[in-house]
């Protein structure tokens, strides 16, 4: 199938009601005057990466239509390649739109992946991955995301930093770690990661501020101490280059969030081995700490007293 993302950009567009100004839009419609062509509400993803400048009514404003189009464009890119963790490059049309226009905000996403597989020339259990072939060249990025089990018999007697302690007993948080280096595109197993005796305390307690003198496309960016939901939502959900690890099991164990269900997150569990995804309700949780891709710049929250240390 060939690339069919513009196509798809355009029939979003006509289905968001771009509305040019006319006798009953005098100024246009909202997507219109807001250069918004697929109707983006405000996150952290539309306003930085993406290019948005403003927010109004809780719906973007780019400056232009060129931008407003691209930012688009780039969206539907990131989730048919898995780049957004809401959505998957295997979901079918009518799955995609029941992420992006839920029935929940009181719309049809039968109707609208109907009226868009019609535009397309596609079923609507079309999966979206197909919609999207990129042009392979050396500059292409290859997706390495993967999840590691800190019981791989590969590593699981070696030391974790210069202490005595075992990546199969103590090493979640070095897995997690491991875990959020390959989202980033960059490959440092838990062995390797186990091996940097500075990343650790002399109680093998991970130091989170040195994590960016190992990894060349991650760093640490902040470490909470109690469950937040909409916080642990504006990194997992909707900005693709900031990883989240939880603090479940009382502070004693640490896993890589995937994504959000009803009253939790589905995660990898690096304890068994293979890696498990287990899911951890919001009353498991008893914090997290967010990782980002090294050239992101986020606001520091307001918070000062941030320690560098896992939990005890």
């Amino acid at each position: 199938m060939a690339n069919k993302i513009e196509q798809w950009c355009e029939s979003i567009q006509s289905h968001e009601g771009w509305i040019l100004p006319c006798t009953k839009y005098p100024v246009g419609s909202a997507s219109f005057r807001n250069n918004n062509p697929g109707n983006f509400r405000c996150s952290s993803l539309v306003m930085g990466e993406l290019g948005a400048t403003k927010c109004v009514n809780n719906l973007a404003v780019f400056p232009n239509y060129e931008t407003g189009f691209k930012a688009l464009k780039q969206f539907l890119i990131y989730a048919c390649t898995d780049k957004l963790r809401s959505y998957k490059s295997t979901m079918t049309l009518l799955d995609f739109y029941k992420v992006y226009a839920p029935s929940s905000d009181n719309n049809n996403p039968l109707n609208y992946a109907t009226c868009v597989a019609k535009d397309l020339g596609i079923s609507i259990n079309t999966q979206i991955k197909e919609l999207y072939e990129p042009m392979q060249t050396p500059e292409t990025p290859v997706q390495l995301f993967k999840v590691f089990s800190q019981n791989d018999p590969i590593w699981k007697n070696d030391k974790i930093g210069g202490t005595n302690l075992t990546v199969g007993n103590y090493g979640c948080t070095t897995s997690c770690v491991s875990d959020g280096g390959t989202w980033f595109g960059e490959i440092i197993t838990p062995k390797e990661l186990a091996s940097h005796k500075e990343l650790y305390t002399s109680g093998g307690l991970i130091i989170w501020k040195m994590i960016k003198t190992i990894f060349k496309k991650m760093k640490f960016f902040y470490r909470y101490y109690s469950f937040n939901e909409s916080i642990i939502d504006k990194y997992l959900i909707i900005n693709p280059n900031t990883v989240v690890l939880l603090n479940v099991d009382r502070g004693y164990h640490w896993v890589f969030a995937l994504s959000k269900g009803n009253g939790g997150y589905t995660c990898s569990d690096p304890y068994p081995y293979l890696a498990k995804k287990r899911f951890y309700s919001f009353n498991d949780i008893d914090g997290f700490t967010v990782l980002i891709k090294k050239e992101e710049v986020i606001p520091q929250p307001t918070c000062i007293h941030c320690s560098i240390h896992c939990p005890k």
